[in-house]
This record gives structure tokens, sequence and C-alpha cells, in this order.
């Protein structure tokens, strides 16, 4: 299927499924609860209680799950993450919830969808738009 922008143009497809650039993998629930939250991350105690009740029950929904993991050093904030440092970029609300045993359930494993950024520039431009 052939998309047009307004001018007449060609909108392109960008090929992501080959580049390695996201990633699919289940992870078990104590690894994923041990992820840092990412560093702009939400209030997510002051979220936790208007979330309780619709996170009181483990739905299939709750376990798919979004982590970023950097690709090279990088410094955020002042402070130096490693090539490889993994951060929660949702699901950070549910996690506290499951960890002070919030739920009927706990997940055996999250389903994760694993971003793989390379500039700082696009971590937080990525991690921004995911978490609003």
């Amino acid at each position: 299927m052939t998309v047009f922008k307004p001018d007449g143009s060609v909108v392109p497809y960008t090929p992501y499924k080959e580049s390695g650039i996201i990633d699919h993998y289940w992870m078990p629930y104590p690894e994923f609860a041990e992820l840092e939250e990412v560093f702009c991350q939400r209030n997510t105690e002051g979220r936790l209680k208007k979330a309780q009740k619709h996170l009181s029950k483990l739905l299939p929904e709750h376990v798919v799950v979004f982590v970023c993991r950097l690709t090279k050093d990088c410094k955020i904030n002042g402070k130096k993450y490693k090539k490889g440092s993994k951060f929660r970029v949702d699901s950070n609300t549910r996690a506290l919830n499951w960890s002070i045993g919030g739920s009927d359930s706990i997940p055996q494993e999250v389903l994760l969808s694993n971003i793989a950024l390379i500039m700082q520039i696009v971590f937080v431009n990525v991690i921004i738009h995911l978490i609003h």
C-alpha cells in the first residue's frame, strides 16, 4: 500500500523488524522486578493508590511491559549509565503493586519489549514519548 503526504510525495516505510532495535522475549519476574525505573518516571508511589483497584487482579495485558537498553555509555542528569543498562519504561506502578502484594497473583514471567537506544537525546525523547 502506498501512502502519500499532502504534497503528493510518498511516505517511506521504515524496516524495524530486522533492525535489532526492538526485540521481544519473556523475562522471569524476579529479574524484571530488579530493573531500575527510567530516570524520568512519573510519581509511581503517587499513582499507586489510583491504580490499585484495576491492578488488584492480574490480567494478561498486565504482563506486557516495555524496557529500554542503552547501546553505549550515557550521562543523563549528571548520572552515568553504562552500555547495556536496562530501565523499566512502563509498568512501574504494576511492579510496585506486585512487590507489596497488591495483586491476586504475580506473573511468573513478563513479556518484554526491549528497545535498544543508541544516543542520549534519542533515549530522552523515546522515554518521554512512551511514558506520556
